[in-house]
């Protein structure tokens, strides 16, 4: 079984929220053309669609959620901070990209005591 964590539930309930609002936009312009479309289908098609989006998200997962690596920050010393990346994908595969998503970790200790 998948373990979900908070950030996947804040993604997977932002792409619910936003696409209940498409759907329900689109329904309300197909309404004012096409007349005759209640309020209460556009809501229950609206939520329907929002549901589904949740579901689609478990069971194919989202790319918003997929980080290539950790950009590491020591703010210990005063004189100077510390930068580290960790690359969790091949740099091969990396440096064919146009993007790279890194988690940041502002509270990291990179001293080398």
């Amino acid at each position: 079984m998948k373990r979900y964590s908070k950030r996947w539930f804040k993604f997977a309930l932002g792409r619910a929220f936003r696409t209940t609002i498409q759907c329900f936009a689109a329904m309300y312009a197909m309404s004012t053309i096409v007349g005759g479309i209640g309020i209460y289908f556009m809501l229950l098609t609206s939520t329907l669609a929002g549901f589904y989006s949740l579901i689609t998200c478990g069971i194919f997962g989202m790319p918003e959620t997929h980080t290539d690596g950790t950009f590491h920050i020591d703010q210990h010393n005063e004189d100077k901070n510390i930068y580290r990346l960790d690359f969790d994908t091949d740099p091969n595969i990396l440096y064919k990209r146009d993007i790279v998503v890194l988690n940041i970790n502002s509270n990291s200790d990179l001293s080398q005591k």
